[in-house]
């Protein structure tokens, strides 16, 4: 699972008749609030749960986005992007990976896409909607389109928008293989904060004094 976390490495084409119209207001809401942003910091919960195994693991995290840009930390790992090369940094390890973009799998969901994911590949049904903390949230259900995102790993994506901000604020993602579902919760999420291009850039002296590299990129 820490695999598909960094393969995350917690959302534009026209949509396809087959979505449902009030799913498809909801979310062009959430992606329209979305691009006012210029960056984006986000302090999210984790949790991957599975009703199978009983398993309940829960960790908490920040983002920071910047269009293609995105840094993290969980796991005990920091993943940094500047938008063409994507860097995995293990302290504890003593190393750091350096990968292109455009290496990672189709069936995953980088950062950058959270606010954007049903745009590309997916049905959408509008469910309803929901009170969570005195909030009230509009519940859209995506799901793969077959014909164009079969290789998805997941069989279904669940997502609370605020029905006030138009902001995310939970997704549920059902995996196709297992009962496990991963869960992204915004916690807090605070715009327009100053971004320097640098901090999605490798700094070994900063980030991983003593680390070694392992450029593949170069294989």
């Amino acid at each position: 699972m820490k695999k598909f976390l960094f393969s995350l490495c917690f959302l534009p084409l026209a949509l396809s008749a087959q979505q449902d119209a009030k799913a498809t207001k909801v979310l062009d809401d959430l992606s329209a609030k979305h691009k006012t942003f210029t960056t984006t910091t986000a302090d999210f919960d984790f949790t991957i749960s599975d009703t199978t195994s009983k398993l309940n693991d829960k960790k908490s995290g920040t983002m920071r986005l910047k269009g293609d840009k995105y840094s993290y930390t969980l796991f005990g790992a920091t993943k940094k992007s500047n938008g063409k090369f994507v860097w995995t940094i293990n302290k504890a390890d003593k190393t750091v990976t350096k990968d292109n973009v455009s290496s990672g799998s189709g069936s995953t969901i980088k950062p950058n896409e959270i606010f954007t994911i049903y745009k590309k590949g997916y049905k959408s049904k509008y469910i309803g909607e929901k009170t969570l903390n005195a909030k009230v949230y509009q519940v859209v259900e995506l799901v793969p389109d077959p014909a164009t995102n079969a290789k998805s790993q997941f069989r279904k994506i669940t997502i609370y928008a605020d029905k006030t901000s138009k902001q995310l604020y939970r997704m549920d993602l059902a995996e196709k293989k297992s009962a496990k579902v991963i869960s992204i919760v915004i916690k807090k999420l605070t715009p327009n904060t100053v971004m320097p291009d640098t901090d999605f850039e490798l700094n070994m002296t900063k980030d991983c004094p003593g680390c070694t590299l392992d450029d593949v990129t170069l294989d």
